[in-house]
């Protein structure tokens, strides 16, 4: 087993080729301008959506958890009573003994 640990200056992170990738485009001009403004009117495009859906889901949390605390209490109920059962009636034929 070696116990010497080797160490390098080289990028060897996982973001390192990322870095490199973004570092290199940059060298074209108007790259790193264009991603900004795409990623801006992404978040203004999305952003509100988002928003709206989160809203909603938060309106609704209430309600949705309501209608569940009744129906499983609606479920108990029918577990804990006996089944109904419907009593004989009498029917009348005529000619049958």
């Amino acid at each position: 087993m070696r116990d010497d640990i080797r160490l390098s200056d080289s990028l060897i992170h996982a973001g390192a080729g990322t870095a490199q990738l973004i570092a290199f485009l940059g060298l074209i001009p108007g790259f790193i301008p264009i991603v900004a403004l795409t990623a801006l009117v992404g978040a203004v495009l999305v952003g509100p959506v988002v928003a709206a859906g989160l809203a909603v889901t938060l309106a609704g949390a209430p309600f949705y958890l309501t209608s569940r605390v009744i129906r499983r209490a609606r479920r108990r109920r029918r577990r804990e009573q006996p089944p109904r059962t419907v009593p004989p009636v009498p029917v009348h034929a005529p000619g049958v003994a």
